[in-house]
């Protein structure tokens, strides 16, 4: 066993324009500094080995340091070089046996040798491996260990170009999987024949293809534990590859710290937004167990409230009665993840399970509030999409679509007329019958919602004496027209969620509207009559804008239109559409304009990826936001395969011949 001390480098700031952008110009990040114990290549590579640091005059001090992460829900970061580290590197000890090859196998984990280091210090161990159509079973690793541990799993990158590494893991006792993926580099990498005295950005890509990366799963105690690794075989599977289970015991005073963390109530101000579309078109879940996977990783954090979104117009993704179940009669799909999605929908319903019902009552199991989300206008889309986004009630009366300045129809539902209004609220009321904690409407990336339609004209030219069309297309006068028509709906809204009887506590009303006030107005959006009347609880400003575009929210502007009423300001962040380092600085302005909470959109696409992941846990520390800015680091803690099997891969690897 070799024990070594290792001189900082230099520090790779996350400058990205996306996470993959930024991964990339990560390159390798190695995590260099401290000491590190490791088992050594003398350990015999078929037996479970947990190697313990032993001599601790060499390691280095364990404690947070300036530019060190928090995690949190604990006090301290480990990584890669932290002595007290315990390891499972042979998995070959994985149960049951039988579904382990060391061939490629149908329905059989690989079994492959590596090799691997940090700097001079060398490893060994043996990884398991699947690819998309193995259909490998869930396996079990025992742990061994008693109290509590972080608990860090080993996943290789680079399985091919444009592959990445997905596996699902859950401990005995979790009632579901949680995904943990590696963040690996798509398309093709520099510097592979170049040897290792190459450039630095070059050496940082080429080592990207041949890493270990040190993944972190989460804190438990693991009496009575194992580990259980499934593959991600259903919807668009993916294939996987884990080489080691890493375990960190805590302390007396950081498990203490822990459960205090775990306790407090006031830094939980964040929220997940799920467009549950996605998980469904990607995953095709068709058990509870599946669903509860897309909740299970906010248990334990400052994420207070799921928000899930259940209709996109009435096409809905739970057995209705009203709207249209999305995908019922679709027999053809643009795309093989559409028919997943179908699929999914209709196998849960024969089964007996609604995907709204069993999400709000596992959410709730959590601790944590569920609204329900619709998006006004998602009624259908242009071919070849329409075969699935398809409402029953939108093609039955086109004379409810908008209509243009210049008289062409528009495949959007008005607002404008009635029966469009009365259809449209008894799918809210229909959401608002599951008794959630709230209701949220959509608006953005559905825009218009009324543009010249029958009842638009007939009121502007009472009023006026004017044609709309006569009138410049943002005259304050037309807009308003059109405000009060959607305003009117909004109230219609509110009352009919609170004729709903039976819940808990009174059901809220939430709004996510576009980015400014000069898009809300123009498209019918009366944002500070709605929080001023008290017809909304929350309204939530979005980077959303214009049709496919973004701007930045003028969170001032929306602050003073809910500065003084009962109305919460909970603007959303996007994070597709942020770097990393403007994360921190966007939410502290929220905060300071007088954010309650942030809204977090899609921010479930991004959980399986534990650099990010850590990051987008940290925002509902609102005083602390400010000193967590200068501390986070984002660097990658991997190692450097250097064999796999037989075959050497850290200098001239074989693959780059194909």
């Amino acid at each position: 066993m070799k024990t070594m001390n290792t001189e900082p480098r230099e520090r790779v700031s996350g400058n990205a324009f996306s996470r993959r952008t930024w991964l990339v110009q990560m390159g390798g990040g190695l995590l260099f500094g401290g000491s590190f114990v490791a088992q050594s290549a003398a350990s015999p590579p078929t037996q479970q080995s947990l190697a313990r640091g032993q001599d601790q005059a060499s390691t280095a001090s364990t404690s947070v340091q300036q530019g060190e992460v928090v995690y949190p829900e604990g006090a301290f970061r480990s990584s890669v070089l932290d002595h007290r580290s315990q390891w499972v590197t042979d998995l070959g000890v994985a149960q049951p046996g039988t579904s382990i090859s060391k061939e490629s196998r149908k329905g059989k984990w690989r079994l492959v040798n590596y090799e691997a280091r940090v700097g001079a210090s060398s490893m060994k161990g043996s990884m398991l491996m699947c690819g998309p159509e193995t259909q490998a079973p869930p396996v079990s690793i025992s742990l061994k260990a008693t109290g509590w541990h972080a608990i860090y799993v080993g996943l290789k990158t680079y399985l091919g170009i444009g592959e990445s590494n997905t596996i699902k893991l859950k401990l005995r006792s979790d009632p579901c999987y949680v995904l943990a993926a590696v963040e690996t580099v798509r398309g093709g990498v520099i510097g592979e024949d170049i040897g290792l005295s190459g450039a630095e950005a070059a050496e940082r890509l080429r080592l990207r293809r041949r890493q270990i990366q040190d993944c972190f799963y989460k804190f438990a105690d693991l009496t009575d534990e194992e580990l259980q690794v499934s593959a991600l075989t259903t919807g668009l599977s993916e294939q996987g590859a884990i080489a080691y289970v890493r375990l960190v015991p805590l302390s007396a005073s950081e498990i203490e710290s822990l459960k205090q963390d775990r306790q407090k109530k006031a830094n939980r101000r964040l929220a997940c937004l799920n467009d549950t579309l996605t998980f469904m078109h990607f995953r095709r879940p068709t058990t509870k167990e599946e669903i509860w996977e897309e909740i299970y990783p906010y248990k334990d954090t400052d994420y207070k409230a799921i928000y899930w979104t259940a209709a996109r117009g009435d096409n809905c993704l739970y057995p209705t009665k009203v709207g249209t179940i999305l995908g019922a009669d679709t027999e053809d799909f643009p795309r093989v993840g559409d028919r997943y999605l179908a699929e999914s929908n209709r196998i849960l319903i024969s089964k007996g399970i609604d995907s709204v019902r069993t999400s709000l009552e596992f959410t709730r199991r959590l601790g944590m509030e569920f609204h329900l989300c619709m998006r006004v206008e998602s009624f259908t889309a242009e071919p070849p999409w329409n075969g699935l986004f398809r409402s029953k009630f939108f093609y039955d009366h086109p004379e409810l679509w908008c209509v243009d300045h210049d008289r062409r129809t528009i495949a959007r539902l008005s607002y404008a007329f009635a029966e469009s209004q009365q259809h449209l609220l008894k799918v809210i009321r229909e959401l608002a019958e599951y008794r959630p904690d709230g209701v949220m409407l959509i608006f953005p990336r559905a825009q218009p919602y009324i543009l010249y339609e029958r009842p638009v004209e007939e009121a502007f030219k009472k009023q006026y004496g004017l044609e709309p069309q006569q009138v410049d297309e943002r005259d304050p006068r037309l807009l308003k027209i059109r405000a009060d028509f959607l305003t009117d709906f909004m109230r219609k809204a509110r009352r009919e969620i609170e004729r709903v009887q039976g819940a808990a506590k009174p059901i809220q009303l939430s709004a996510m509207v576009l980015a400014n006030e000069e898009t809300n107005k123009f498209h019918a959006i009366d944002a500070e009559t709605w929080a001023k009347e008290g017809i909304i609880d929350r309204l939530s400003p979005s980077p959303f804008s214009t049709i496919r575009s973004q701007a930045d929210i003028d969170i001032e502007y929306f602050a003073r239109l809910t500065r003084g009423t009962r109305c919460q300001l909970s603007p959303t962040l996007r994070p597709s559409w942020l770097k990393l380092p403007q994360v921190m600085p966007l939410s502290r302005s929220f905060y300071d304009a007088g954010a309650e909470e942030l809204i977090i959109f899609d921010v479930n696409l991004h959980h399986q990826f534990a650099t990010e992941w850590r990051l987008w846990q940290l925002l509902g520390r609102k005083e602390e936001l400010g000193q967590l800015e200068k501390q986070v680091d984002f660097t990658l803690s991997a190692f450097e395969i250097t064999k796999l099997n037989e075959i050497v891969i850290d200098k001239y690897p074989p693959l780059w011949a194909f």
